[in-house]
């Protein structure tokens, strides 16, 4: 005889339909037919099987509930704790890129934002501090600036008076009897004078351009006069130094043109001035011509 054994779990409810387990263990003892002679039948109501499988089930959901809370707390105290203050302090940050200097309210967080954030208010006040001072001096510099301009301006006016005065004493000086050496220390004289008077619209030229007045003046004119004031000027201030000047005009000094003459005449005196100041030996040459300009029609002066 074998003594192996199998089980069965059958499933069925009982007459008040309840649902029961019945678990069939057929034991390894057979008669001479092979068939085994015995066999264990346990029964069982389902809900007593299926119990402890519900409680864990529970327990289960209930930490899963738990553990969710948990982090939604966390997310809402991380959020509370460190997100919003760093945003506060990026929003902070972005008023200086903007040109913002005010300080910002105090934020709750770590101590670490909160050391960040008392930095970026002491910046702040800092940089409004020093844009303060840096408009107040600008406020006076530029007062000062308009009051310079004003005082060149009058004292140009004031000087040109006297000057225009002496200018028109050396010309009727000139038109009476004269020895040579007379003559010649007159026209120095009168020279000179011109120079000052040319110094004197530089000056009140300058202040006009400060204050953005300056215009040209165009008006028609004929070279000679523009090359015999240069000669007559710079002439006698060359030999004093010890050099030589010589002016030379390749094209019709007769020949008339629209332009701004007292600009022209300042443009070429700054030019030779400095020629003969830095001349320490030679002679300063100075030679005129005209060139094609951009446009058809248009001369250049070169």
């Amino acid at each position: 005889d074998g003594h192996s054994s199998t089980s069965e779990i059958m499933h069925y409810t009982d007459r008040y339909n309840e649902p029961l387990i019945a678990t069939v263990t057929r034991l390894g003892t057979t008669g001479n037919d092979s068939q085994p002679l015995w066999s264990l039948v346990s029964i069982t109501p389902q809900n007593t099987v299926t119990q402890a499988v519900d409680y864990l089930h529970r327990y289960f959901m209930l930490a899963l509930i738990l553990t969710a809370g948990v982090v939604i707390i966390l997310s809402i105290a991380l959020t509370k704790r460190i997100t919003m203050p760093l945003a506060k302090l990026s929003r902070f940050a972005a008023q200086f890129k903007l040109g913002n200097y005010a300080r910002n309210d105090r934020i709750e967080g770590p101590h670490e934002l909160q050391v960040l954030h008392d930095a970026l208010n002491q910046g702040a006040d800092k940089i409004s501090y020093d844009t303060e001072r840096l408009n107040r001096a600008l406020h006076k510099a530029e007062a000062a600036d308009r009051a310079k301009s004003a005082f060149l301006a009058n004292l140009s006016h004031e000087i040109r008076t006297p000057m225009n005065g002496m200018l028109g004493l050396s010309q009727l000086l000139l038109k009476t009897e004269l020895t040579e050496e007379q003559e010649h220390h007159l026209r120095t004289l009168l020279d000179s004078g011109k120079h000052m008077m040319s110094l004197l619209n530089d000056i009140l030229d300058f202040s006009k351009i400060e204050q953005g007045q300056l215009k040209l003046d165009q008006t028609n004119f004929c070279f000679t006069d523009l090359v015999g004031t240069i000669e007559s000027t710079y002439y006698s201030l060359a030999k004093e130094k010890g050099i030589g000047f010589d002016i030379r005009c390749e094209f019709n000094q007769n020949d008339w043109f629209y332009a701004d003459k007292a600009r022209i005449r300042q443009i070429l005196f700054n030019l030779i001035n400095n020629a003969i100041k830095f001349t320490e030996r030679g002679k300063v040459q100075v030679t005129l011509r005209l060139e094609n300009g951009e446009n058809p029609g248009e001369k250049t002066l070169a």
